[in-house]
């Protein structure tokens, strides 16, 4: 998604009593930020009113070519007879008629987001919302607000509270706030801000909280894994590697072909040639590397070596050349997801050493093999995968099942609900998941706690990020006398209509 932003900071207005300390430093911080996560910038600091008209113009003439839209506005700002006004650099604050022809609307810049074509519009204010005084900070509020379709307005502080400016950082301690959680990884703005609001909230001793107005309808996350596309690339025949052809016959295809001759004692050489060879590898083509990584994860399922070798992907990622280890985990994370054909597997092929992979894979250090691996994932937006900082709560529903045989309780799985909608499909996708549609599959015993398991390795999640809720009587639960007869028979997906 296209984004801009105009970022406005006013210190030294005309009036030496209305003079800040921190709303330039506010705006130019920001910036920054926003630079971050892809966003085009413009920033204006102690700006008059003609000025300030001009630049806006310029900037809504641009939102049409854009699907997010920023503004930010640090400094002063109030309500007159009912309007909403920011203060520039030359506004007069001797009574009412003059702070109203000297300042300027809020309003006018909510209805140039309004009447764009942005499909994301955020305004945020940064302004002690009081007629003037010498610092950001009294008890009078803004007149009402609304935000039109799309759109979430953003303030320091709620109505009748003043925004405070914190010496010790130089900013405000919204700002500060914003600075510090607005990168959060793949967290939704109203997350965001509602992380805003808790940090000011502790930082001021409850002297300041935060409030929002939201007539969003889409998601956002300012920093998600689509915020940038990846500029990582293999070629088709490495993503559907059934009949992979090496670029290099050279010692990245000895090991794929060792392999993929399945013979344990053939992979179980590969982790100490690997390591001998590292510094030949990470010449070889990015292609076969990334097929190298694949076939390893594979062979993780049985070869004792390379299990160990997976035990200590740490310490062995970080001891190759970036590069090299950068295409290696893509192989594997891609394996996890990915067949041989480059589809996305029905069920994700996890086992013990996923945890170590899907660690590194979302860690810093390897932002770019998450957005690599996100970028593969995005164009399957009805599958149901988890990504770090969204949290997934899962309600699954019990059916008792009547065994004859059984010597406890025994249930199936009815229906697994994510956001009050049924994400519980038939193996084919194609409508609910029904228990009849098992016998094809089977199914196995297991008590709750694999259960939760087996769902969390449907989504390659953790169980910080998943939460589930089982419904069923808490008796049989602290009893856990209980069994559930599990099938592979179904999928989970989300549908949007």
């Amino acid at each position: 998604m296209k984004r801009i932003a105009i970022l406005i900071g006013n210190d030294n207005y005309d009036n030496p009593d209305q003079r800040l300390k921190c709303a330039v430093n506010d705006a130019t911080a920001l910036e920054q930020k926003l630079k971050e996560v892809q966003f085009d910038t413009s920033l204006f600091t102690d700006i008059g009113r003609y000025d300030l008209a001009s630049e806006i113009t310029d900037f809504s003439r641009k939102l049409d070519s854009y699907d997010v839209g920023l503004f930010f506005f640090a400094g002063h700002g109030f309500q007159v007879k009912g309007e909403n006004y920011i203060a520039c650099k030359d506004t007069q604050f001797e009574d009412d008629i003059s702070i109203s022809h000297t300042a300027y609307k809020l309003q006018e810049i909510i209805e140039d987001f309004d009447n764009s074509s942005l499909k994301i519009k955020i305004l945020i204010v940064d302004a002690c919302r009081t007629m003037p005084n010498s610092t950001r900070g009294s008890n009078s509020t803004f007149a009402p607000i609304m935000a039109p379709k799309g759109t979430i307005i953003a303030f320091a502080t709620s109505p009748g509270q003043g925004a405070k400016e914190d010496p010790v950082s130089g900013h405000g301690y919204y700002t500060k706030a914003l600075l510090k959680h607005l990168l959060t990884k793949n967290i939704s703005i109203e997350e965001m801000f509602k992380r805003v609001r808790n940090t000011v909230y502790m930082e001021t001793q409850g002297k300041q909280i935060t409030w929002e107005h939201t007539s969003l309808l889409g998601d956002f996350s300012f920093n998600d894994y689509s915020s940038v596309d990846s500029d990582m690339a293999y070629s088709k025949i490495a993503l559907a590697d059934a009949d992979y052809e090496p670029v290099n016959h050279a010692v990245c295809y000895e090991m794929i072909k060792m392999a993929l001759t399945y013979d344990f004692n053939e992979q179980n050489r590969i982790p100490s040639m690997l390591d001998r060879n590292k510094l030949q590898v990470v010449k070889e083509a990015p292609d076969d590397i990334f097929v190298l990584g694949r076939v390893l994860y594979q062979a993780s399922h049985r070869a004792f070596n390379v299990q160990h070798y997976f035990e200590q992907l740490h310490e062995k990622l970080t001891s190759y050349p970036a590069d090299m280890a950068e295409h290696l985990l893509n192989g594997m994370a891609y394996e996890m997801f990915f067949d041989d054909s480059g589809k996305l597997r029905r069920v994700f092929d996890m086992n013990a050493f996923s945890k170590n992979v899907l660690e590194e894979l979302w860690s810093d250090r390897f932002n770019k093999c998450g957005k690599y691996i996100y970028s593969q994932l995005k164009e399957y937006s009805q599958n149901i995968i988890y990504f770090p900082g969204k949290k997934l709560d899962f309600e699954v529903f019990l059916k008792e099942y009547e065994d004859p045989y059984a010597d406890c309780k025994v249930y199936r799985i009815s229906e697994i609900f994510l956001d009050g909608i049924n994400v519980m499909y038939n193996s084919d996708g194609t409508d609910y998941y029904s228990i009849d549609d098992d016998y094809r599959f089977g199914y196995s015993a297991l008590g709750l706690n694999e259960v939760e398991t087996k769902v969390i390795e449907r989504v390659a999640g953790s169980r910080r990020g998943v939460n589930i809720q089982f419904d069923i009587e808490d008796k049989a639960k602290e009893d856990n006398k209980i069994k559930v007869y599990w099938s592979d028979g179904f999928r989970l997906l989300k549908y949007i209509d």
